[in-house]
């Protein structure tokens, strides 16, 4: 799509040494593991695997209640019920307690919040407006790119593609990209890697937002009814036929954003599209955006970095219904192995032009 200088001069204002402090505070996992080995009667001697969720290493509720009284004396942080699910890591909660910490004062994290609202009402309107002009089409792409740019650089965020497999794009093969999904910052990372028009799937009131609803629509949200099953099933062949026609789609198979930042059970859905239109699955891993927004608040972070990582090509016409569950074990220890730190052994390839022209 893009030549080699462009692509990577792209990229250059954002690409930095890894020297950003991500949220993973390890005082705070080590203020963790030893108040549950306290909790279970666990020794000092013994490990805990910090990757391992709450309710396997045997905190039930009324030990997790009493885990976040611990919390808020040494933290001062109240922790929800909703930050909880069933798959929480003493890893993953850490995170929620580092990103709670930030010091960031709440009237910088509204001015945040303002300036990215302002940022995407003012591209939206030059949205809507090139999409009534035919030979203005072709610059929305353009627009949401710089979007993305002026949202990450609200917060002084930073980032870092790790082609994994020397990914390039098959025109004749239909594409579905498949990430986690922690943030709303998710979908800029996803416009920045790709720089294509992209197909992604959104709740249909949402087109009913003046001018918003329009500008979703022209960056490629197909609304989709979940509580209709009529319409569903309508907007479910309408999402067929345009990956069919060459267009790619960009979808998270968990449904909706984690509170935790932590892998989600998957919904099947995407994969049954997948085997449909026999096409090609790209797991894409996103480390980090969780840090700079998690999901249902405006606890905005500064100075973040993010890691993307594109994984191997998977054929979905190699699975069928009966062992589907091993195209969704392969995707989901993909997404696990690369939601972390980088290990300093791990040599990745890293390339910036990803797609032939």
């Amino acid at each position: 799509m893009f030549n080699n200088s462009y692509f990577e001069s792209h990229h250059q204002t954002y690409i930095k040494d890894d020297l950003r402090k991500k949220s993973n505070d390890p005082d705070i996992a080590n203020f963790l593991i030893l108040t549950i080995k306290i909790l279970l009667g666990y020794s000092d001697s013994d490990n805990l695997d910090i990757n391992q969720s709450l309710l396997s290493l045997g905190i039930d509720s009324l030990l997790m209640i009493e885990l976040f009284d611990k919390i808020h004396i040494k933290y001062n942080i109240k922790l929800l019920p909703e930050n909880i699910n069933e798959n929480l890591t003493i890893k993953g909660l850490a995170k929620i307690i580092a990103v709670q910490r930030s010091n960031i004062p709440k009237i910088k994290k509204i001015w945040f919040c303002f300036l990215s609202i302002f940022y995407f009402v003012y591209h939206s309107m030059i949205i809507v407006f090139y999409s009534n002009l035919p030979n203005k089409k072709k610059d929305i792409p353009i627009q949401m790119d710089i979007l993305a740019k002026k949202l990450l650089k609200v917060v002084k965020a930073s980032y870092k593609i790790h082609d994994l497999f020397c990914f390039q794009l098959n025109p004749n093969k239909p594409l579905i990209i498949m990430s986690n999904h922690s943030s709303l910052y998710d979908a800029v990372l996803i416009t920045l890697v790709f720089k294509i028009p992209l197909l992604y799937i959104g709740r249909r009131n949402l087109t009913k937002i003046p001018l918003i609803g329009k500008a979703f629509q022209a960056m490629g949200m197909i609304p989709i009814d979940r509580k209709r099953i009529a319409q569903s099933k309508l907007d479910y062949d309408a999402i067929k036929n345009q990956i069919q026609n060459g267009k790619v789609l960009w979808i998270c198979p968990e449904g909706m954003r984690t509170r935790t930042s932590e892998i989600m059970p998957f919904e099947i859905a995407a994969f049954r599209l997948a085997r449909e239109i026999k096409a090609d699955i790209l797991p894409v891993a996103i480390d980090g955006t969780y840090d700079i927004l998690p999901a249902h608040t405006i606890d905005f972070n500064e100075n973040c970095h993010v890691d993307v990582y594109i994984g191997k090509l998977i054929n979905a016409c190699e699975y069928n219904a009966i062992n589907q569950m091993e195209l969704i074990n392969l995707i989901t220890e993909f997404f696990r192995k690369n939601l972390g730190e980088l290990k300093k052994n791990e040599q990745s390839i890293i390339r910036y032009n990803i797609w032939k022209k």
